[in-house]
Formats: structure tokens, sequence, C-alpha cells
């Protein structure tokens, strides 16, 4: 299944803009409980994904993404 597609369909969307939108799927369980995915073998936080899903690579990789509602599902 194409990325996007397989991202999108673990994402529970609302009709309003202003509600989170929370992940359905996985998440990692190393003390931070936010969600995550498989790409290519390595686990990748949700809001890491969306983030280069919609504007490319994180070029610092120590770089934060935080995610508008700070929900971490």
């Amino acid at each position: 299944m194409e990325l996007l597609k397989r991202f999108w369909s673990k994402v529970k969307l609302t009709n309003n803009i202003n509600d989170c939108w929370e992940w359905q799927a996985g998440y990692r369980w190393k003390g931070d409980s936010y969600g995550s995915i498989k790409v290519n073998k390595k686990v990748i936080y949700a809001h890491r994904l969306s983030w280069i899903l919609t504007y490319g690579e994180i070029a610092d990789s120590t770089l934060k993404i935080c995610h508008k509602c700070d929900n971490r599902k």
C-alpha cells in the first residue's frame, strides 16, 4: 500500500479542523507513548511521518516536531 494511504488509514479524522486527529495504530512504549508506524523496517513516530509526508525530510534529526493539540495519540 502506498505510504500516504497507509498513513491516513490509521488516522481518526473528524469534521472539525480544530479537533485532534488521533492515531489509531501502534504506539511506541518507551516512556513516551507516541503513535508510531514501521516504514522500511524502521519505527518512526506518526507525527514526524506526518511532517515528512507534508513538508519533506526533516533536515536535522534532533529537531522536535510538535503537534497542535499535544495529544500523543
